[in-house]
């Protein structure tokens, strides 16, 4: 059985502790575990929207002075002549391109899971802009950080 408290970073008082086992085995008193989580595990929501019209739609935005950290995006969308699904951060005056599948040929089923660091900038929304009346979907799982970095400063580390 592995013992774990979940500890207050500022007054270093116990929150919770709960017991977890390692398979049958028992740990011995001089054994360690250390057990961790994502932020996008503890802090990670979703945001969806689904279109059948052309149009830009801001799926999600963060908080102010923060930014997002995109965990998966999800893009479906029929096969429709000249058609695109753009997904892209801005903040009204910056942009930066995510991904822009054309359904011309084909139609669009994307599913991105993350394993870098794909945040934007300080303030930066993301967006979903749909031409040529393609009907489908666009999901993001994302985190609103409390924080983020100007777009100048955001490009040049990219």
């Amino acid at each position: 059985m592995i013992k774990t408290t979940l500890v207050d970073p500022i007054d270093h008082v116990a929150v919770d502790v709960e017991d977890y086992w390692l398979s049958s085995r028992r740990l011995t008193g001089r054994e360690r575990a250390l057990l961790t989580t994502t932020p996008a595990g503890t802090h990670g929501t979703f945001r969806s929207i689904s279109f059948t019209s052309s149009g830009t739609t801001e799926l999600v935005a963060p908080d102010s002075e923060g930014s997002l950290l995109l965990t998966d995006l999800v893009i479906t969308g029929d096969k429709v002549n000249g058609g695109s699904v753009e997904v892209r951060w801005t903040d009204g005056t910056d942009t930066s391109l995510i991904l822009k599948p054309v359904v011309t040929d084909a139609p669009v089923y994307i599913h991105m899971p993350f394993t870098g660091r794909v945040q934007g900038w300080r303030n930066a929304s993301l967006s979903v802009i749909v031409t040529n009346n393609v009907s489908g979907s666009v999901m993001a799982v994302y985190v609103k950080a409390p924080d983020g970095v100007p777009y100048k400063e955001w490009d040049a580390l990219r």
